[in-house]
């Protein structure tokens, strides 16, 4: 009898960030769809891990631990996963930190520019739905919608948030060629998250340099076309394949689920693998960024 092939999803949100379910819930949600392997990749925060791992312990799953940092590249949004990082690494530590008080300026500003447009929402608002995670954007749409403003996250974004509308707010500047150092002097393993939602792919090979390992080959964003493409270009780099559902919550922009998309089990052990190798070996001077 052949034996039953196993699933992971490496690219799930928590409340730690701007996900609706608590890392508890989301071992819970990934054991019931039947994973062997869930990615806690939460953005800017590794503040959900230890709760996934307590929870992991009494549900029988694995927790592969990550960060989803997010940067700025020709005015355009571009995220950096980082998996098997030192959890106790000051040098990531430190970065996480810097970026988690620039999100917290920036929705400050953000919601002075909507009530200067003449939008009824205030901080407080928006600070109620964050609790003890890191505030985003999304968390400004949950208020918007909560006030009558917004019918979802997606409409709150393209009425009110996105680029060239009343709340927009340009975000603190941390490269790609930064955070994948960051995560590569942390003995981490960066991955170019969703490349297709840019399509910037000549930062590709700009990133090796730095660091980069992986590319997320498989995500909701990406169709058959894409992903065939990002699978090419990953077997070309010589980088590591991901991926995952991206999973926020039913009202996010993307409104996937814990598990809806899931890659094999043997990625995970790639992954593991590279880090045994990572942890065996001195790290490389990455290059210093060109002003």
């Amino acid at each position: 009898m052949e034996k039953q092939k196993s699933y992971a999803d490496l690219h799930v949100h928590t409340t730690a960030s701007d996900g609706v379910w608590t890392p508890a819930e989301v071992v819970r949600m990934a054991r019931a769809a039947g994973l062997k392997a869930i990615g806690i990749a939460d953005h800017d925060t590794v503040a959900g891990l230890e709760l996934a791992f307590a929870a992991a312990a009494k549900n029988d799953i694995e927790v592969v631990p990550g960060v989803e940092i997010n940067t700025d590249y020709r005015e355009k949004g571009i995220h950096i996963l980082g998996y098997y990082f030192d959890l106790d690494s000051g040098t990531l530590a430190a970065k996480l930190s810097h970026l988690r008080q620039a999100r917290r300026e920036r929705i400050g500003k953000i919601v002075q520019k909507l009530q200067a447009a003449g939008i009824g929402i205030t901080l407080e608002q928006v600070m109620r739905l964050v609790g003890r995670g890191t505030v985003g954007r999304p968390h400004v749409a949950r208020a918007l919608i909560e006030l009558g403003l917004a019918t979802s996250v997606k409409d709150a974004f393209c009425r009110y948030l996105a680029r060239g509308c009343p709340g927009y707010v340009e975000r603190y500047k941390f490269t790609p060629a930064e955070a994948t150092r960051a995560i590569r002097q942390s003995r981490g393993i960066p991955v170019l998250a969703h490349p297709g939602s840019t399509g910037i792919d000549e930062l590709i090979p700009e990133l090796i340099p730095y660091g980069l390992l992986g590319l997320e080959v498989y995500h909701p964003e990406h169709d058959k076309a894409a992903t065939r493409r990002y699978a090419r270009l990953a077997s070309a780099y010589g980088l590591l394949v991901t991926g995952g559902s991206d999973a926020h919550g039913p009202d996010y922009r993307c409104p996937t689920s814990v598990g809806t998309l899931r890659v094999p089990y043997e990625y995970v052990l790639a992954l593991r693998v590279k880090k045994a190798e990572i942890d065996s070996t001195d790290l490389p001077d990455a290059p210093d960024e060109e002003e």
